[in-house]
Protein backbone atom coordinates (compact mmCIF):
# COMPACT_ATOMS: atom_id res chain seq x y z
CA UNK A 1 0.00 0.00 0.00
CA UNK A 2 0.96 3.25 -1.11
CA UNK A 3 1.86 5.84 2.00
CA UNK A 4 1.12 9.31 1.83
CA UNK A 5 1.35 11.64 -1.64
CA UNK A 6 4.65 9.84 -2.55
CA UNK A 7 4.80 6.13 -2.95
CA UNK A 8 6.70 3.16 -2.53
CA UNK A 9 10.86 3.15 -3.12
CA UNK A 10 10.76 -0.20 -3.26
CA UNK A 11 10.62 -1.11 -7.30
CA UNK A 12 13.84 1.96 -7.54
CA UNK A 13 15.84 -0.40 -4.79
CA UNK A 14 14.94 -3.60 -7.29
CA UNK A 15 16.38 -1.75 -10.27
CA UNK A 16 18.98 -0.24 -8.95
CA UNK A 17 20.23 -3.62 -7.03
CA UNK A 18 19.91 -5.29 -10.33
CA UNK A 19 22.10 -2.67 -11.89
CA UNK A 20 24.68 -3.12 -9.24
CA UNK A 21 24.43 -7.08 -10.03
CA UNK A 22 25.31 -6.36 -13.64
CA UNK A 23 27.74 -3.67 -13.73
CA UNK A 24 29.48 -5.69 -10.58
CA UNK A 25 30.04 -8.87 -12.70
CA UNK A 26 30.96 -6.50 -15.83
CA UNK A 27 33.49 -4.47 -13.64
CA UNK A 28 35.11 -7.05 -12.24
CA UNK A 29 34.80 -5.62 -8.92
CA UNK A 30 33.08 -7.40 -5.92
CA UNK A 31 31.35 -7.05 -2.74
CA UNK A 32 32.15 -8.54 0.71
CA UNK A 33 29.48 -11.43 0.77
CA UNK A 34 29.39 -10.65 5.00
CA UNK A 35 29.03 -6.62 4.51
CA UNK A 36 25.55 -7.38 2.77
CA UNK A 37 24.65 -8.82 6.53
CA UNK A 38 23.84 -5.95 8.45
CA UNK A 39 21.88 -3.82 6.08
CA UNK A 40 19.91 -7.16 4.71
CA UNK A 41 19.15 -8.00 8.63
CA UNK A 42 18.26 -4.22 9.19
CA UNK A 43 15.64 -4.23 6.40
CA UNK A 44 14.35 -7.66 7.53
CA UNK A 45 13.66 -6.61 10.76
CA UNK A 46 12.30 -2.92 9.99
CA UNK A 47 10.02 -4.93 7.33
CA UNK A 48 8.81 -7.31 10.05
CA UNK A 49 8.00 -4.39 12.20
CA UNK A 50 6.40 -2.51 9.84
CA UNK A 51 3.97 -5.50 9.38
CA UNK A 52 3.42 -5.98 12.98
CA UNK A 53 2.42 -2.32 13.27
CA UNK A 54 0.28 -2.20 10.14
CA UNK A 55 -1.78 -5.46 10.44
CA UNK A 56 -1.33 -7.02 13.74
CA UNK A 57 -1.25 -3.98 16.03
CA UNK A 58 -2.15 -1.35 14.59
CA UNK A 59 0.20 1.61 15.63
CA UNK A 60 0.41 3.78 12.07
CA UNK A 61 3.25 6.10 13.57
CA UNK A 62 5.50 3.22 13.95
CA UNK A 63 4.50 1.30 10.96
CA UNK A 64 5.35 4.47 8.83
CA UNK A 65 8.19 5.32 10.55
CA UNK A 66 9.65 1.81 10.40
CA UNK A 67 8.41 1.44 6.77
CA UNK A 68 10.41 4.27 5.64
CA UNK A 69 13.92 3.46 7.83
CA UNK A 70 13.54 0.07 6.05
CA UNK A 71 13.10 1.83 2.70
CA UNK A 72 16.30 4.11 3.63
CA UNK A 73 18.94 1.20 4.62
CA UNK A 74 17.99 -0.18 1.68
CA UNK A 75 18.28 2.15 -0.61
CA UNK A 76 21.69 3.52 0.73
CA UNK A 77 23.11 0.29 0.73
CA UNK A 78 22.48 -0.50 -3.44
CA UNK A 79 23.58 3.63 -3.69
CA UNK A 80 27.11 2.77 -2.08
CA UNK A 81 27.56 0.03 -4.33
CA UNK A 82 26.39 2.15 -7.02
CA UNK A 83 28.72 5.03 -5.98
CA UNK A 84 32.11 3.02 -5.83
CA UNK A 85 31.03 1.41 -9.63
CA UNK A 86 30.91 4.74 -11.12
CA UNK A 87 34.41 5.85 -9.32
CA UNK A 88 36.12 3.07 -10.77
CA UNK A 89 34.60 4.08 -14.55
CA UNK A 90 35.62 7.92 -13.91
CA UNK A 91 37.59 9.57 -16.62
CA UNK A 92 39.70 12.86 -15.85
CA UNK A 93 39.80 14.12 -12.36
CA UNK A 94 38.07 17.37 -12.29
CA UNK A 95 39.84 18.78 -9.04
CA UNK A 96 41.69 21.55 -10.87
CA UNK A 97 38.33 23.02 -12.59
CA UNK A 98 37.02 23.27 -9.37
CA UNK A 99 39.74 24.55 -7.83
CA UNK A 100 40.55 26.87 -10.10
CA UNK A 101 37.02 27.75 -9.88
CA UNK A 102 37.26 28.70 -5.98
CA UNK A 103 40.19 30.81 -6.79
CA UNK A 104 38.16 32.93 -9.50
CA UNK A 105 35.77 33.97 -6.82
CA UNK A 106 38.37 34.35 -4.36
CA UNK A 107 38.34 31.64 -2.32
CA UNK A 108 41.52 30.25 -1.02
CA UNK A 109 41.22 26.67 0.40
CA UNK A 110 44.12 26.47 2.16
CA UNK A 111 43.74 29.57 4.16
CA UNK A 112 40.43 28.39 5.11
CA UNK A 113 41.56 24.96 6.15
CA UNK A 114 44.93 26.32 7.71
CA UNK A 115 42.65 29.07 9.98
CA UNK A 116 40.53 25.95 10.93
CA UNK A 117 43.55 23.98 12.51
CA UNK A 118 45.03 26.79 13.75
CA UNK A 119 42.11 26.90 16.05
CA UNK A 120 40.95 23.23 17.62
CA UNK A 121 38.38 24.76 19.16
CA UNK A 122 36.39 25.43 16.34
CA UNK A 123 37.49 22.70 14.44
CA UNK A 124 36.03 20.64 17.17
CA UNK A 125 32.71 22.19 16.84
CA UNK A 126 32.65 21.71 13.26
CA UNK A 127 33.71 18.11 13.12
CA UNK A 128 30.57 17.66 15.97
CA UNK A 129 27.99 19.12 13.21
CA UNK A 130 29.85 17.28 10.04
CA UNK A 131 28.65 13.82 11.79
CA UNK A 132 25.68 14.59 12.80
CA UNK A 133 23.13 14.38 9.69
CA UNK A 134 22.34 10.53 10.26
CA UNK A 135 20.97 11.38 13.60
CA UNK A 136 19.20 14.26 12.49
CA UNK A 137 17.62 12.35 10.02
CA UNK A 138 17.05 10.06 12.78
CA UNK A 139 15.21 12.64 14.39
CA UNK A 140 13.52 14.14 11.96
CA UNK A 141 11.34 10.96 10.61
CA UNK A 142 10.65 10.43 14.10
CA UNK A 143 9.39 13.48 15.20
CA UNK A 144 7.62 13.81 11.66
CA UNK A 145 5.80 10.26 12.35
CA UNK A 146 4.63 10.87 15.76
CA UNK A 147 3.12 14.17 14.49
CA UNK A 148 1.02 12.50 12.22
CA UNK A 149 2.87 13.85 9.05
CA UNK A 150 3.72 10.52 7.65
CA UNK A 151 3.63 12.06 3.76
CA UNK A 152 6.07 14.71 5.11
CA UNK A 153 8.46 11.75 6.22
CA UNK A 154 7.99 10.19 2.72
CA UNK A 155 8.59 13.32 1.32
CA UNK A 156 12.24 13.12 3.28
CA UNK A 157 12.88 9.96 1.90
CA UNK A 158 12.27 10.84 -1.67
CA UNK A 159 14.58 13.88 -0.96
CA UNK A 160 17.43 11.62 -0.14
CA UNK A 161 17.07 9.68 -2.38
CA UNK A 162 17.14 12.03 -4.90
CA UNK A 163 20.07 14.45 -3.60
CA UNK A 164 21.85 10.79 -3.36
CA UNK A 165 21.16 9.93 -6.54
CA UNK A 166 22.10 13.39 -8.82
CA UNK A 167 25.40 13.03 -6.66
CA UNK A 168 26.53 9.73 -7.83
CA UNK A 169 25.18 10.54 -11.31
CA UNK A 170 27.23 14.20 -11.13
CA UNK A 171 30.37 11.80 -10.01
CA UNK A 172 31.08 10.38 -13.93
CA UNK A 173 31.32 13.46 -15.55
CA UNK A 174 32.99 15.16 -12.77
CA UNK A 175 34.82 13.04 -10.83
CA UNK A 176 36.89 14.21 -7.90
CA UNK A 177 39.04 13.37 -5.25
CA UNK A 178 38.51 16.34 -3.03
CA UNK A 179 40.60 19.20 -1.84
CA UNK A 180 42.69 17.10 0.88
CA UNK A 181 43.49 14.90 -2.42
CA UNK A 182 44.28 18.02 -4.71
CA UNK A 183 46.53 19.91 -2.14
CA UNK A 184 48.17 16.75 -0.47
CA UNK A 185 46.69 17.51 2.89
CA UNK A 186 44.96 14.61 5.16
CA UNK A 187 45.89 12.00 2.76
CA UNK A 188 45.12 9.05 5.46
CA UNK A 189 41.52 9.81 5.06
CA UNK A 190 39.55 6.82 4.91
CA UNK A 191 37.42 8.05 1.62
CA UNK A 192 40.33 9.58 0.19
CA UNK A 193 41.90 5.93 0.29
CA UNK A 194 39.27 4.35 -0.73
CA UNK A 195 38.18 6.23 -4.03
CA UNK A 196 42.13 6.51 -4.88
CA UNK A 197 42.11 2.76 -4.83
CA UNK A 198 38.74 1.89 -6.37
CA UNK A 199 39.94 4.60 -9.45
CA UNK A 200 43.44 2.45 -9.40
CA UNK A 201 41.58 -1.01 -9.36
CA UNK A 202 43.41 -2.00 -6.43
CA UNK A 203 40.14 -1.89 -4.10
CA UNK A 204 38.59 -5.29 -5.80
CA UNK A 205 35.96 -6.33 -2.87
CA UNK A 206 33.63 -3.33 -1.71
CA UNK A 207 33.27 -3.87 1.93
CA UNK A 208 29.60 -2.01 3.28
CA UNK A 209 30.85 -2.09 6.47
CA UNK A 210 33.69 0.15 6.37
CA UNK A 211 31.96 1.91 2.60
CA UNK A 212 32.67 5.28 2.65
CA UNK A 213 30.89 8.75 1.17
CA UNK A 214 33.37 8.71 -1.48
CA UNK A 215 31.74 11.43 -3.71
CA UNK A 216 33.03 14.65 -3.60
CA UNK A 217 31.50 16.91 -6.44
CA UNK A 218 28.23 18.08 -5.45
CA UNK A 219 28.17 17.82 -2.22
CA UNK A 220 25.95 15.13 -0.51
CA UNK A 221 26.51 16.78 2.97
CA UNK A 222 25.37 20.27 1.61
CA UNK A 223 22.25 18.92 0.06
CA UNK A 224 21.05 16.62 2.92
CA UNK A 225 22.02 19.60 5.49
CA UNK A 226 19.26 21.79 3.08
CA UNK A 227 16.97 18.57 3.04
CA UNK A 228 16.79 17.78 6.39
CA UNK A 229 15.78 21.80 7.46
CA UNK A 230 13.46 21.72 4.38
CA UNK A 231 11.83 18.68 5.87
CA UNK A 232 11.06 20.17 9.53
CA UNK A 233 9.89 23.26 8.47
CA UNK A 234 7.04 24.40 10.41
CA UNK A 235 7.73 22.17 13.54
CA UNK A 236 8.23 24.50 16.68
CA UNK A 237 11.76 24.14 18.28
CA UNK A 238 13.21 21.57 15.65
CA UNK A 239 13.29 23.37 12.56
CA UNK A 240 15.34 26.45 13.65
CA UNK A 241 17.89 23.85 15.74
CA UNK A 242 18.35 22.64 12.51
CA UNK A 243 18.68 25.21 10.66
CA UNK A 244 21.23 26.53 13.03
CA UNK A 245 23.59 23.11 13.22
CA UNK A 246 23.04 22.93 9.45
CA UNK A 247 24.41 26.35 9.27
CA UNK A 248 27.75 24.95 10.85
CA UNK A 249 27.39 21.58 8.48
CA UNK A 250 27.49 24.09 5.44
CA UNK A 251 30.53 25.55 7.07
CA UNK A 252 32.80 22.38 8.31
CA UNK A 253 32.00 20.81 4.47
CA UNK A 254 35.40 22.55 2.84
CA UNK A 255 37.87 21.70 6.26
CA UNK A 256 36.22 18.54 7.94
CA UNK A 257 34.35 16.91 4.81
CA UNK A 258 37.56 17.90 2.27
CA UNK A 259 35.17 19.83 -0.07
CA UNK A 260 36.17 22.13 -2.97
CA UNK A 261 34.17 25.06 -2.20
CA UNK A 262 32.61 24.47 -5.81
CA UNK A 263 30.98 21.01 -4.52
CA UNK A 264 29.26 23.66 -1.94
CA UNK A 265 27.57 25.27 -5.04
CA UNK A 266 26.88 21.75 -6.49
CA UNK A 267 25.39 20.50 -3.81
CA UNK A 268 23.14 23.33 -2.99
CA UNK A 269 21.93 23.44 -6.53
CA UNK A 270 21.25 19.58 -6.45
CA UNK A 271 18.87 19.58 -3.88
CA UNK A 272 16.87 22.89 -4.66
CA UNK A 273 16.35 20.96 -7.80
CA UNK A 274 15.21 17.98 -5.51
CA UNK A 275 13.28 19.61 -3.78
CA UNK A 276 11.08 21.15 -6.73
CA UNK A 277 11.10 17.81 -8.61
CA UNK A 278 9.78 16.01 -5.28
CA UNK A 279 7.43 18.48 -4.53
CA UNK A 280 6.24 18.13 -8.15
CA UNK A 281 5.34 14.74 -8.14
CA UNK A 282 3.82 14.95 -4.70
CA UNK A 283 1.32 17.18 -6.43
CA UNK A 284 0.65 15.39 -9.37
CA UNK A 285 0.43 12.05 -7.08
CA UNK A 286 -2.22 14.30 -5.04
CA UNK A 287 -4.19 15.36 -8.21
CA UNK A 288 -4.18 12.41 -9.78
CA UNK A 289 -5.86 10.37 -6.39
CA UNK A 290 -8.18 13.21 -6.36
CA UNK A 291 -9.55 12.70 -10.10
CA UNK A 292 -13.36 11.32 -9.93
CA UNK A 293 -13.29 7.65 -10.63
CA UNK A 294 -14.45 6.88 -14.13
CA UNK A 295 -17.30 4.00 -15.49
CA UNK A 296 -17.09 1.51 -18.04
CA UNK A 297 -18.93 4.03 -20.54
CA UNK A 298 -16.38 6.74 -19.76
CA UNK A 299 -18.89 8.66 -17.30
CA UNK A 300 -18.14 9.55 -13.66
CA UNK A 301 -18.29 6.78 -11.45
Amino acid sequence: MLSGALGSSWFLVAALAAVDAVWLAASGLGVVPASLAVPSLGVAVLAGMTAVYRRWRPVPAIAALTGVAAETVAFTAVAAILSYLVAAAGGPLADDRLAAADRAVGLDWMAVYAWSKAHPMVEGLLRLAYVSLIPQMIVVQVALNFRGRAERSRELLWLFIATALGCIALSGPFPTAGAFAHFGVALDEPYVRQFLAVRAGTLTAIDLRHAQGIVQFPSLHLGLAVVLTYAARGIPLLFPLLAAINAVVIAATPTIGGHHFADLWGGAVLSAVAVLAVRRASLSRRLGTKRPGRTASGGPA
